[in-house]
């Protein structure tokens, strides 16, 4: 099977799992912060990071658009549709795992609404917390015309009009974006509290059981 076939489905897999002998003993936290398109997750993402390395905290933060840019092919670039969304979603998931198995925060804000990314993410051993970030979808379409609107030139099929998403079934901060100021330090300070009380339960990974000579 080749990789458009397997971004055809959602049962694809990522593509390794890291050694978990030569990761850090101390996992850090996973923040997972999505929702739709122009809902401000980037925006929120880079106030969480200030707050975090204003704490001496210096975590990762993986942007969906970002990675895009930087990993996709010239050809892939503007392709959006379930297949290659999907490919992505996973791609920042092992990323994501892989910092945070090496001791290194992640911040990561993205789309990535599938249930089969969240249930991986949720199933390692890295404490993971998912923020849902949720607005009026007609606000949303007044705010983003070029991304919403119903003739699009090259945007391709868009999450939450012509993909249904599939938002986190129970994450653990659901945030209502009114598109306020105000809002934005609220809405980290609640994300930098989630991520402090996931960092207060973190568990040493176990060394990995050896046969003796």
């Amino acid at each position: 099977m080749d990789r458009d076939e397997k971004m055809k489905t959602a049962e694809v897999q990522p593509a390794f799992s890291l050694d978990l002998t030569k990761a850090s003993r101390v996992p850090a936290p996973i923040v997972w912060i999505t929702g739709l398109a122009g809902v401000g997750k980037t925006t929120l993402a880079l106030a969480v990071h200030k707050k975090l390395l204003d704490e001496d905290v210096h975590a990762l933060l993986i942007d969906g658009d970002l990675v895009r840019h930087a990993l996709d092919t010239p050809s892939d670039l503007a392709r959006h549709d379930v297949g290659m969304r999907l490919h992505r979603a996973w791609r920042i998931a092992e990323l994501a795992r892989i910092a945070a198995l090496q001791g290194v925060p992640a911040i990561v804000a993205t789309i990535g609404l599938f249930h089969a990314v969240q249930t991986w993410n949720r199933a390692g051993s890295v404490p993971y917390a998912e923020v849902l970030m949720t607005a009026d979808i007609e606000e949303l379409k007044r705010r983003k015309p070029a991304v919403y609107a119903p003739v699009r030139d090259d945007a391709g099929p868009v999450v939450g009009v012509d993909i249904a998403p599939e938002f986190p079934l129970s994450p653990e901060l659901v945030l209502v974006q009114r598109f306020v100021e105000s809002d934005l330090p609220i809405h980290a300070a609640k994300v930098v509290a989630t991520w402090q009380r996931m960092r207060a339960h973190v568990t040493p990974l176990r060394p990995a059981a050896t046969s003796a000579p």
